[in-house]
């Protein structure tokens, strides 16, 4: 009623530095009659920034009648409350008037729309800039990008994102850049096909990836002591910028504007006490930011920082983007149980305009189960967790498994006679945990000393866990198969110059290491054949991950068993029969020959298909001593959910504001 009837208050009662002549455009723009208001808003915005510029005199107008005086009542009441917004957030204090109300609400997709977090490094959900549009991976045999416009009732897959990871939006919300195999891509949203940007060659994971104003991508690889930069132009290869050697592994990249800083996470021995870094894109040199965190990034125009803790746990706290460095006052936590991924990093975005989205939910719901080749289930594990890395030990009586909690993963087994369970580790993340043949002893990866270094312990626990390896930065370890004898580990490398490679170690105590495959391609999941004749194992040298076997102990020519795609090799111990997954697919290949030359696939059949948690990495489930059972790790009913708050930024600078911060 008032903004109808009474003219405005003059903007220097409330603050008497404003300038004359925007208050007189202010005053212009707020007149009642169209007529004289300003007739566009470029117009408006010249009066702004002109400091001679004076009012028109409009005081007098032709009488409406009567339906059109409500029609320019309303418009006049619709403009100037738009206005009124406007200046309160541009010109007035914050307290001036409230922001907008938050409208909190979730997006369900199902099928190949549905969010595939699961085993994922780095975040996978993201949002353009404006707020209008947001990415994420979908799940199905290999991840895609989802895109899902805020006003619109459906969502999409981009087409020629099959395999993506590490997806990225410009910053003009029009493209994204995304990894598939050994190639960094952008795609435009408008559906054109992918352009290459840089051949990123056999590195094993992006830790970190951001798309700069100077149309420049930075990025972090997994294991490399490098930071990397490129043009989006695709005309020029990267550039490797030495990390100084202090630095050890990073995590996430986010810009802080108007600086040659980038935001970082120094991740430390596996995600133990992780701490905020601001990290130069120029020389690669660092600025301790003396917090601890992870994948932290700015709002409010570079205001405010957002810091990942543990448990899905994310704070806000004041930033002062020209030191760099957090604003000493306190940090106050404003959103919680969201998805998180491989490295502890919260699947959490937020748009410039204020707009949040997080994935929430979790799949601690899975189920450890033995599945006949007919597909038929049998419950081993009553107790539903986030169970993964199933292994029967040599004998069938026991079952290997870890449990997932958190950052924290225990290696537990399952007797099969008795139904009991005994937990065998209680310190950091313990993961694919191989039996030796005489069933004493289980190999591992653990994080409990530095980096992926390779463990061993009696599974009766009667002697401390022993160290085979030592884990380090740039030389990731994990175990996949031992020979019959129990001499010799065959084991998957992660390193940044060359990726995933494959190695065997001697297990007689003398440390002495040999390559087994370093090719310009990712191997991995290696496994030997029960006459130890043969090896088949994983690459995506074709562009997609597919199953190859080779002679062993002497790898040279391969012969390829999958076609379309396929992940996680195991034999029949009985010989003669491979299996693979191929998207929720059990496939059973059929062998023959190799007297000489290497053995052929002549049939290939698909057992059972269903929800079973798996991975590229590692195979997820393991075949009885007669080829007759898998065990499993079935995917329960949980789904992630994306979860979409609108000026969600405002409500988090008040929650700092309200709790003391500044």
């Amino acid at each position: 009623a008032r903004v109808m009837t009474e003219e405005p208050r003059g903007l220097t009662i409330q603050r008497k530095s404003i300038p004359p002549a925007v208050e007189g455009a202010v005053r212009q723009a707020l007149e009642k009659l169209p007529a004289d208001r300003f007739a566009t808003a470029a117009e408006f915005a010249a009066a702004l920034k002109d400091p001679t510029a004076t009012t028109r005199a409009t005081t007098t107008a032709a009488a409406p009648g009567k339906s059109n005086g409500l029609r320019n009542g309303l418009l006049i009441g619709l403009a100037a409350g738009a206005v009124m917004a406007w200046l309160a957030t541009r010109v007035f204090s914050p307290s001036a008037q409230p922001p907008p109300a938050p409208v909190a609400f979730q997006l369900r997709e199902s099928g190949e729309l549905t969010p595939g977090v699961a085993q994922t490094v780095r975040p996978s959900i993201l949002i353009s800039p404006d707020g209008s549009t947001i990415a994420y991976l979908g799940r199905g045999g290999q991840n895609h990008i989802v895109v899902r416009e805020l006003s619109s009732l459906s969502a999409r897959i981009l087409p020629g994102t099959v395999g993506a990871t590490d997806p990225v939006f410009s910053p003009d919300g029009g493209s994204i850049a995304f990894r598939q195999g050994g190639t960094l891509q952008r795609v435009a949203l408008n559906g054109t096909a992918p352009i290459e940007i840089a051949t990123l060659g056999q590195s094993p994971a992006i830790y970190g990836i951001t798309w700069l104003a100077t149309d420049t991508i930075a990025y972090l690889i997994e294991a490399s002591p490098f930071l990397y930069k490129v043009s989006v132009n695709g005309r020029a290869a990267p550039i490797a910028i030495p990390l100084p050697d202090s630095v050890g592994l990073l995590a996430e990249l986010a810009p802080i504007p108007g600086t040659e800083w980038l935001l970082s996470t120094q991740l430390g021995a596996m995600n133990n006490n992780p701490e905020i870094i601001a990290l130069s894109r120029r020389d690669a040199s660092i600025r301790r930011l003396g917090v601890n965190g992870r994948a932290a990034r700015l709002i409010n125009g570079g205001r405010h920082i957002l810091i990942g803790k543990d448990n899905g746990i994310v704070t806000i706290a004041s930033f002062d983007a020209s030191e760099p460095r957090i604003v000493v006052g306190q940090e106050v936590p404003v959103l919680g149980d969201m998805q998180a991924s491989i490295l502890d990093l919260p699947n959490v975005t937020v748009a410039d305009n204020g707009t949040m989205a997080y994935l929430t939910g979790n799949e601690n719901d899975r189920t450890l189960v033995e599945v006949t080749r007919d597909g038929r289930e049998r419950v081993l594990v009553e107790e539903i967790g986030e169970y993964k890395d199933p292994r029967y030990s040599p004998d069938g009586t026991k079952v290997s498994y870890e449990v997932v909690e958190g950052t924290r993963g225990d290696i537990w087994i399952h007797d099969t006679r008795t139904g009991t369970e005994t937990r065998l580790t209680n310190e950091s993340e313990n993961l694919y945990p191989l039996w030796t043949p005489d069933g004493s002893r289980l190999i591992f990866t653990s994080r409990r000393a530095g980096l992926a270094g390779l463990w061993s312990q009696r599974v009766d626990r009667s002697e401390a866990p022993v160290q085979l390896l030592p884990g380090s930065d740039d030389r990731l370890r994990f175990p996949h198969d031992i020979t019959n004898d129990g001499e010799v580990l065959i084991y998957r490398t992660n390193t940044g110059n060359n990726g995933m490679d494959l190695g065997r170690i001697r297990l007689d105590g003398t440390g002495v290491e040999e390559e087994i495959m370093a090719t310009p391609d990712n191997e991995s999941t290696p496994v030997l054949s029960p006459d130890e004749r043969w090896m088949a194992f994983t690459s995506d040298g074709s562009g997609s991950n597919e199953i190859y076997l080779t002679p062993w102990p002497d790898a040279g020519a391969r012969v390829q068993l999958s076609a379309g795609g396929g992940t996680e090799p195991q034999w029949n111990p009985r010989g003669g029969e491979l299996f693979y997954r191929a998207g929720e697919a059990m496939v059973a290949v059929t062998l023959t020959g190799g007297s000489g030359a290497l053995p052929q696939p002549t049939r290939w059949d698909t057992l059972f298909s269903g929800s079973y948690f798996s991975q590229p990495r590692w195979p997820e489930y393991d075949v009885s001593s007669d080829g007759a059972r898998f065990v499993m790790v079935k995917s329960g009913t949980k789904r992630p959910e994306i979860v979409v708050i609108t000026n969600w930024v405002a409500q988090a600078v008040a929650q700092l504001e309200a709790a003391g911060g500044n």
